[in-house]
């Protein structure tokens, strides 16, 4: 079993993947390829949350 800090840092890892710019490759991907990228993205994120079995605090994922 991994430790919730590994599964933090995987949340982080994906969200920043999310972000407009990392998803769009700065608009330079198609539509179709950029929502298939989320799609799959947004899967991994719920996968972790699974994992974590709890929702994240904002502490836990930004230190604020």
């Amino acid at each position: 079993k991994r430790t919730d800090n590994e599964i933090l840092h995987d949340l982080r890892r994906v969200e920043a993947q999310l972000s407009p710019e990392n998803l769009t490759c700065d608009g330079e991907l198609p539509r179709s390829a950029w929502r298939a990228k989320a799609q799959k993205l947004n899967t991994q994120y719920a996968n972790l949350l699974k994992e974590l079995g709890r929702e994240p605090t904002t502490q836990e994922l930004y230190g604020q």
